[in-house]
């Protein structure tokens, strides 16, 4: 979030198999249960004004910017240290808020490729589970490795 640290909590769901449940393949009612717990487990941490609700493949997760008064609690030199990398774009934004109108590196790559979870997982349905991998070339992607690049 512009370059501050977030906290991150991601909820999945399992059928009553035990399998996973892509969380792109969840009705809205569920997502919205699932929004409701990641607010629980985030409630009284961060800056709830600077947050954003985003799916992956398997799961609904929420970053929430620190707090001023966190980020004087992180251990000296914190915020000097470079980004190493990030993890890649989302799947799916949901929402967000305090995240400034037109900020491409929070947005889900125009091209993800899909990698295969280890030992070819599947989902409730039988349907391959994945990681989204970013395309490197769209304007999204460019705008993480431009944003990473910045901290370094």
């Amino acid at each position: 979030m512009q370059g501050r640290p977030v906290w991150l909590a991601s909820v999945s769901r399992r059928s009553r198999n035990g399998k996973c449940v892509s969380a792109l393949k969840l009705p809205r009612r569920l997502v919205l249960e699932a929004e409701r717990v990641l607010r629980r487990v985030l409630y009284g941490v961060g800056d709830s004004g600077r947050e954003r609700l985003f799916q992956m493949c398997v799961t609904t997760c929420m970053h929430r910017a620190l707090s001023d008064q966190e980020i004087e609690m992180l251990p000296d030199g914190w915020t000097e240290k470079p980004a190493l990398d990030v993890a890649g774009g989302p799947v799916r934004v949901l929402a967000s808020r305090g995240i400034p109108p037109g900020t491409l590196s929070v947005e889900p790559c125009e091209d993800y490729g899909r990698e295969p979870f280890p030992g070819g997982l599947v989902d409730a349905d039988g349907d391959p589970l994945w990681i989204p991998v970013d395309c490197g070339e769209c304007p999204p992607c460019r705008a993480r490795v431009v944003a990473v690049e910045a901290t370094r």
